[in-house]
């Protein structure tokens, strides 16, 4: 039988105008954020940077 797992992502913060090393412009954005698993107590914050202009992560 499948179990379902629901997932809730809470962002933190969120940081614009940050420099990407690809394209060489200010145009980054770094988002700070925390997920939960089925209820249970999130562990761990994590991080992602994305540029919007070249996509890159």
């Amino acid at each position: 039988m499948a179990t379902l797992t629901q997932l809730r992502i809470v962002v933190l913060q969120t940081k614009r105008d940050l420099w990407c090393d690809r394209c060489v412009a200010t145009c980054a954005v770094q988002i700070i954020y925390v997920v939960e698993e089925s209820g249970r107590v999130p562990n761990a914050v994590g991080g992602l940077t994305y540029c919007e202009v070249c996509e890159q992560r």
